[in-house]
């Protein structure tokens, strides 16, 4: 095998790689696990979601496969749940802001804006000496 991850005669090359991790990644939830599941490097699953588009449509379909599923098990948790349990709780919280950071995330938004909602027109004035008085003669 070629050290990219493709065979040298092309079978169960880069291709099928790329399909037995979009497999893999959303029964063990994990890209580094996943990634050397199928033999490859982690970066190389990056590499391949910034550079195939069909590849990473498939990535985040996967990824929303392990949110929903993460939510599904919230959603359980908040209804039956243990009381008691808490840290489990705040990583979950935590981990659906990662996932779903538009549902989940904090929204926050800070605007600044001037008379009308237009610009802000910053004016800065400096001083200027005044030559005239005897009290800056010194300054000339």
């Amino acid at each position: 095998m070629a050290t990219n991850g493709t065979s040298k005669n092309g079978e169960g090359g880069l291709k099928g790689k790329r399909k037995q991790f979009l497999a893999l990644y959303p029964k063990v939830r994990s890209i580094t696990v996943a990634a050397d599941g199928v033999g490859v490097h982690r970066r190389t699953i990056y590499k391949w979601r910034d550079t195939c588009k069909e590849f990473a449509e498939a990535f985040a379909e996967a990824r929303e496969q392990i949110a929903d599923e993460l939510e599904a098990k919230a959603l359980e948790r908040a209804i039956t749940g243990d009381p008691e349990d808490r840290g489990s709780h705040v990583l979950m919280i935590f981990l659906l802001k990662g996932l779903r950071r538009e549902v989940y995330g904090d929204h926050r938004e800070l605007r600044h804006e001037g008379s009308g909602g237009g610009p802000i027109i910053i004016e800065r004035r400096v001083p200027r000496p005044n030559y005239d008085d005897d009290t800056n003669a010194d300054s000339r």
